[in-house]
């Protein structure tokens, strides 16, 4: 039985990993859009 309780808890662990990196490359990919907007406002003089 404990066998399994690990078992369940590296599972939920890595569940909660995939979710957390998910959410940072969500927020990450929002912030660079956003980023690029603000660049493409700017022009340099020739």
């Amino acid at each position: 039985m404990k066998f399994l309780n690990r078992q369940i808890s590296s599972v939920v662990q890595s569940n909660v990993a995939a979710a957390e990196t998910s959410a940072v490359s969500e927020e990450l990919s929002g912030q660079a859009a956003m980023l690029n907007d603000l660049a493409s406002k700017f022009r340099l003089k020739k």
